[in-house]
């Protein structure tokens, strides 16, 4: 693939150099700044018929980069998820999973972390949203597995940041992390195990 045209533009306050190909059936091709393929979640690859076609393309997105509004405010991300079947009485308080999975155990899934929302609202009336991790006293244990975030699933809960509530978070966090301590205290070691049940002593702090 042979580069046809090169030149340096600026872009987002600094020197670009937009190098444009053409390929051995007449397509040419560039590529889009990393910025605006994150924000506007589009391929890194521009392709068109002709060089003037590539460069009107790559000039629309720059344009729209350029021309979006952004707006950042500090939220809590929360997710909560469990696979268990939960009997009372004859009654079912909770039921979620497979139906292989329903008398297996239960699973539980909880995150917890303090992001930047940023909303880039783009001309013509779409927004895009991106969450970026940033520091916060909720223990790490609880982090998604993304520091960043484009797209998020309707169970996420994006809760606006205040104090009191990370504190809230801080002191649930901590609470979970405790009652995992105390099982695989108890649970590593029968004797203790059973002792405890002996001398009725709670398993778990009440």
């Amino acid at each position: 693939m042979a580069v046809v045209k090169t030149e340096e533009l600026f872009f987002n306050g600094k020197k670009i150099k937009r190098k444009i190909s053409c390929s051995s059936k007449g397509i040419f091709s560039t590529t889009l700044p990393e910025e605006v393929v994150e924000m506007f979640g589009v391929p890194r690859l521009v392709e068109a018929e002709s060089l003037d076609k590539v460069e009107r393309e790559w000039d629309l997105y720059i344009g729209q980069f350029t021309a979006a509004q952004t707006s950042e405010r500090k939220v809590i991300i929360a997710n909560f998820t469990a696979e268990a079947l939960i009997e009372r009485e004859g009654e079912v308080l909770f039921r979620n999973g497979t139906p292989g999975f329903m008398h297996g155990g239960i699973q539980i899934e909880f995150s917890a972390a303090v992001y930047i929302e940023t909303t880039v609202q783009i001309t013509g009336g779409d927004s895009r949203k991106k969450y970026n991790l940033t520091k916060s006293s909720i223990p790490r244990t609880f982090e998604f597995d993304r520091d960043s975030i484009w797209h998020l699933s309707e169970e996420y809960h994006v809760i606006e940041w205040t104090e009191d509530r990370e504190a809230a978070f801080v002191d649930l966090c901590t609470k979970f992390e405790d009652l995992i301590l105390r099982l695989n205290e108890v649970f590593k070691d029968k004797e203790k195990l059973l002792k405890i049940i002996t001398d009725h002593q709670r398993l778990l702090p009440g």
